[in-house]
């Protein structure tokens, strides 16, 4: 796992030293369900997120190569602290060369929010846009849905389909990334690409 940049770790890492915990402490619960697809299922799929009881989901970032969106990273914060993670994956291995210009990022969610609903666009299956919706999660543990959204998408991104959400009372804290081997416009270079998002999601449990 990994910090965004120098200046955010060094910001968590204070954050985590030196903020005094709330009086209600709260953990993620070890039980998880994962939402149906969206947009379409691939021949692999990838779990990309923390795995402890702390981070949920915050923001999904993707890049792509050639047409092809093969590189993405997941940001979540802590529940109590607030302090951030990012994890990245890169679907095509070596032969993904992801470009910081064709790079997009859906959500920035203020302290207290988590995502709890996923959708996409897609072009020749190939997803070219992704919208998160948010849930707040308050100092007690109540999971209230429907407050906030955000987007972000590539140029032949032509309709969002329909939203996928977690289970009332559930937030997500990772994302399962369904892909398939792909070969790009005039080159015989098979990448892998996403096709389609699933949530991971988990209830909010006082400690």
């Amino acid at each position: 796992m990994s910090f965004r940049t120098p200046f955010l770790a060094a910001a968590a890492v204070v954050l985590l030293a030196g903020a005094a915990a709330p009086a209600t402490l709260l953990i993620f619960g070890s039980s998880t369900s994962t939402t149906e697809v969206a947009g379409g299922n691939g021949t692999d799929v990838v779990t990309l997120g923390p795995t402890g009881p702390y981070q949920g989901l915050v923001s999904i970032t993707w890049k792509e190569d050639s047409d092809i969106p093969c590189w993405f990273r997941v940001r979540t914060r802590h529940i109590n602290l607030g302090g951030t993670q990012t994890h990245d994956t890169n679907l095509g291995g070596s032969s993904c060369d992801e470009t910081s210009q064709s790079e997009r990022y859906a959500g920035e969610a203020p302290g207290g929010y988590f995502v709890n609903g996923v959708s996409v666009c897609r072009n020749n299956q190939r997803i070219k846009g992704v919208h998160v919706f948010y849930a707040q999660v308050s100092s007690s543990g109540q999971v209230t849905s429907g407050l906030g959204d955000d987007y972000a998408y590539q140029e032949n991104c032509d309709q969002f389909g329909a939203a996928k959400y977690c289970p009332t009372g559930k937030v997500a804290t990772q994302i399962k990334i369904y892909h398939r081997s792909d070969t790009p416009a005039l080159s015989n270079n098979i990448k892998e690409a996403a096709t389609g998002l699933a949530l991971v999601c988990r209830t909010v449990e006082q400690k």
